[in-house]
């Protein structure tokens, strides 16, 4: 994630002085690729469920759109992943399901991959 921050595609969330949330995109390197570009996001636990989460990725495909001209922006979510319930409320759209995709804790969790299009 730091190694996007010099190309300035990284955002980070503070709150009373202290960072409680970053955003990242990973640039494509190669212009047969630049249109989309894959995001992660992490929000410290203590202040999920306040807004920040969806603050976050409104501004990162803001970012995505305006500044890198890109298309589409999607990422890789893990069952039991609290951001499901926040892609599927900002219109991402689940394009690819592995289940048992990463065993953790003696349990099997699935892998959905979500997509939005910034046109």
């Amino acid at each position: 994630m730091v190694g996007f921050s010099r190309f300035k595609a990284s955002l980070t969330g503070i709150y009373e002085k202290t960072p409680i949330a970053i955003a990242t995109l990973y640039l494509m390197p190669y212009q047969k690729l630049a249109h989309h570009a894959m995001f992660y996001i992490l929000v410290d636990p203590r202040y999920r469920r306040k807004g920040i989460g969806r603050s976050m990725l409104k501004n990162l495909a803001h970012l995505a759109k305006t500044r890198f001209a890109l298309e589409h922006i999607h990422c890789e979510v893990f069952s039991g992943s609290p951001l499901l319930f926040l892609l599927e409320k900002e219109g991402f759209t689940r394009f690819i399901t592995q289940e048992n995709y990463v065993k953790q804790d003696d349990k099997y969790l699935a892998r959905t991959l979500w997509r939005k299009s910034l046109g």
